[in-house]
């Protein structure tokens, strides 16, 4: 992965806005807010910093998105 120090250095997590450090071994910026912590995958060496395409660390392997609305399964009963 080839991300130069100075767009790593401007780059933030859309979610939180902290500041974003390469994971290497596993081809991620990883967000360093405490609160945060996701993980954006860097694919062809271009950066993918979209929500829904990130991976939450704290919550395995998927992912990170949002459940669609009306999804029974998110308690959304549709009233």
């Amino acid at each position: 992965m080839k991300i130069d120090s100075w767009l790593l250095e401007i780059l933030a997590c859309p979610k939180c806005h902290s500041q974003l450090r390469a994971d290497d071994a596993a081809s991620e910026l990883v967000c360093t807010g405490a609160g945060c912590g996701l993980a954006y995958p860097v694919r062809d060496d271009i950066p993918v910093l979209l929500i829904d395409e990130a991976r939450d660390p704290s919550a395995g392997a998927a992912p990170a998105r949002d459940t669609a609305p009306g999804d029974a399964a998110a308690g959304d009963t549709g009233a």
